[in-house]
């Protein structure tokens, strides 16, 4: 593209993300900043809740929305709800590892992180680094 140059590559999740930057800024583009809508989130909520075949969506709609916010609670309860959708032992198993570092490290909660992960190991018995994980947050919540 004329006008843009390269900047270095970033991975986002398995997908590799290669920016290109503009050498001058168009004067046409309104960029704002955007207001999280606690009432949106709300009936998004609401709608994945009430909804089975929508759950899995509105908690991907969710998540980046909530962890933008900082809202780490309602990110927990929005993560718990995708786990709902998922029967791949797998994804319930990362879903769950998900909630334990929000857990652990946005709220502060070593009961709920340990739960999440004890829970994860029903999905995934033989991980060698889930266990790992369960001994540190246990060692950390006494």
């Amino acid at each position: 593209m004329m006008g843009t140059r390269v900047a270095p590559a970033q991975t986002w999740g398995s997908v590799r993300l290669v920016p290109l930057i503009r050498r001058r800024v168009r004067d046409d583009l309104r960029l704002a900043a955007r207001r999280y809508d606690e009432d949106a989130a709300r009936m998004v909520r609401q709608i994945g809740e009430t909804r089975d075949e929508l759950r899995r969506e509105a908690a991907g709609i969710l998540e980046p929305v909530l962890r933008t916010a900082g809202k780490n609670e309602e990110l927990a309860d929005a993560l718990e709800m995708r786990l709902r959708s998922e029967t791949d032992p797998l994804e319930r198993a990362a879903t769950l590892r998900t909630i334990a570092k929000v857990a652990e490290e946005s709220l502060s909660d070593l009961t709920r992180a340990q739960n999440a992960l004890l829970r994860a190991l029903a999905d995934q018995p033989q991980d060698p680094d889930l266990h790992t994980e369960i001994e540190r947050v246990s060692g950390l919540a006494g």
